[in-house]
C-alpha cells in the first residue's frame, strides 16, 4: 500500500521526455504481435494492432544482439517467451521462442478526476513503447473505499460497476497483455481477483487475494471474503509462467518461493500501498526467494498512496521505478535470467 499523485499534463511531459531521450536509438522491426495484425475488442469491433518497433530500455542491448543473431526463431514467425524453470532452458531456442519481453509498470491516481487523463496518458505511452506486458495497480478503477471500517453495499456496488466499465476498456492497451485486479461478487462473496487480459485469450481470472489487513485506512478484511487459498502459477500467452502476490500477500515470502519452485519467471504485485520502505524490500525478497522478475504497480495520491512502481530482477536488484514525474516505466527483461537464477542460491537450497 503507498502515496502520491499523477496528471495528464505530467504524463504528456513524460512522453515528450522519453521521445527526446530515445529518438536517437535504433528502431528494430520485429515479428507481428502474437495475434496477427488485427483482433476484436470487447464489443466485437475489429481493430488493427500496431507492430512493435524498438527496444528502448537500458537492458535491451542483450535482447537486440540475440535477435540480430536469430537466436529466438525464424524471421516473421510469431514467437512467445519461454516457461521458467531450469528443466526448460535447453529447449527454448530450438523451438524458436523469445526470452526477451518488454514490461511496463505504473502509478495511477486514486482521485477519479485525475485518473481519467492518467489512463489516456498510459494508453498513449504503452502504444509508443510497444509494451508487451502491462501491470496495473490493485483495484485501480475506483476510489479507495477501504478507509471505511463498515461494509456498505451501495459503495461496493458502485465500485464494482466502475470496474466493470473500465474492464471493457482494456483493449485500449492492446496488443499488450494486461494484468491487474478487479472487484467481483461471486455466490454472495466479495472478492479481489487478479486477472490477465489479452486480445488473443480475453479475460482470465487467475488468483483471489487471500491475505487482508484490518487497520486504519485499510479495513479490507471487513470488505472482502476469502476464496480457498491458491497460489498456483498461471501460464499466460502459452509459455509465460507468472504468479500473483496482491499487495499484502507479498509480505508472505514463502509463497514467492512456492511460485519459483513451480517455474514462475514473473511475479506481479499490484499494490494499494503507503510510503514505507517495506514495500520495496518485500518485493525484492520475493524476487530473491523465487528467482523470478517482480513487477509492481501502485496507486498514488497526496495523502495515503505513494506510487513507486517497481521492476526488480531475479536477484533482487531494482531495475527501474516510477515517480510523480515519470508515472510509467518500461524495461526489456530477459526471462532466461529467471531460468538461470533458479539454479543458484538461495533458490537451489533443498527443503
Amino acid at each position: 500500500m503507498q502515496r502520491e499523485k499523477g496528471s495528464a499534463s505530467k504524463g504528456r511531459t513524460y512522453l515528450s521526455h522519453l521521445h527526446e531521450r530515445w529518438s536517437c536509438q535504433m528502431a528494430l522491426k520485429r515479428p507481428s504481435d502474437r495475434i496477427g495484425n488485427s483482433s476484436l475488442d470487447a464489443n466485437g469491433t475489429r481493430f488493427s494492432a500496431p507492430l512493435p518497433t524498438a527496444d528502448l530500455s537500458c537492458l535491451s542491448q542483450m535482447c537486440i544482439a540475440r535477435r540480430k543473431r536469430g537466436a529466438y526463431g525464424m524471421e516473421g514467425v510469431t514467437t512467445t517467451p519461454p516457461l521458467g524453470g531450469p528443466q526448460n532452458m535447453k529447449n527454448t531456442r530450438k523451438k524458436g521462442k523469445v526470452s526477451c519481453m518488454r514490461v511496463t509498470v505504473c502509478e495511477l491516481p486514486d482521485e477519479r478526476r485525475a485518473f481519467a487523463p492518467a489512463w489516456e496518458a498510459l494508453v498513449a505511452y504503452v502504444k509508443e513503447q510497444k509494451s508487451e506486458l502491462v501491470l496495473l495497480p490493485e483495484l485501480p478503477f475506483s476510489a479507495w473505499f477501504g478507509r471505511t471500517p463498515e461494509f456498505k453495499a451501495d459503495v461496493w456496488q458502485r465500485a464494482e460497476a466502475e470496474h466493470e466499465v473500465m474492464m471493457r476498456r482494456l483493449p485500449e492497451l492492446a496488443p499488450a497483455t494486461v494484468l491487474g485486479t478487479h472487484l467481483l461478487t461471486a455466490e454472495g462473496r466479495h472478492l479481489n481477483r487478479g486477472f490477465s487480459w489479452s486480445s488473443a485469450e480475453g479475460y482470465r481470472g487467475i488468483h483471489d487475494k487471500y491475505y487482508f489487513p484490518d487497520e486504519e485506512d485499510f479495513y479490507e478484511r471487513r470488505w472482502f471474503d476469502r476464496s480457498p487459498r491458491d497460489f498456483t502459477v498461471a501460464h499466460v500467452q502459452q509459455d509465460l509462467a507468472l504468479g500473483f502476490l496482491i499487495c499484502t500477500e507479498v509480505m508472505f515470502s514463502e509463497w514467492a518461493r512456492h511460485y519459483g519452485r513451480q517455474g514462475a519467471n514473473i511475479i506481479v504485485v499490484p499494490r494499494a500501498a503507503t510510503r514505507h520502505e517495506r514495500w520495496v524490500i518485500a518485493p525484492q525478497m520475493a524476487a530473491i526467494a523465487s528467482g523470478a522478475f517482480v513487477l509492481s504497480s501502485n496507486r498514488v495520491d497526496e495523502h495515503l498512496f505513494s506510487g513507486r512502481g517497481l521492476v526488480i530482477d531475479p536477484d533482487g536488484k531494482l531495475l527501474a521505478e516510477t515517480s510523480r514525474e515519470k508515472p510509467f516505466v518500461t524495461v526489456d527483461i530477459d526471462l532466461e535470467q529467471s531460468t538461470q537464477a533458479k539454479r543458484t542460491y538461495p533458490r537451489d537450497v533443498v527443503e
